[in-house]
């Protein structure tokens, strides 16, 4: 998990059930609500966690720049 200073929100991975086993991002208020989810939001679906948690992370930066 990532979290921005402050504690406003959270990027974690999650793995996508069966395969092709791909894993998602989502990003989390710190109630952990789900705001923005890679697969629902955007079909976004990555090969590895790791390529997920950088994506998520991208995406939280972009949230806060905004």
């Amino acid at each position: 998990m990532s979290s921005r200073p402050g504690g406003a929100r959270a990027v974690r991975a999650r793995l996508l059930t069966y395969p092709p086993f791909l894993w998602c991002w989502v990003i989390e208020d710190p109630g952990g609500q789900t705001r923005e989810h890679s697969w629902r939001n955007h079909w976004s679906a990555f090969g590895t966690l790791d390529a997920a948690l950088r994506a998520g992370r991208t995406r939280l930066d972009e949230l806060a720049r905004s």
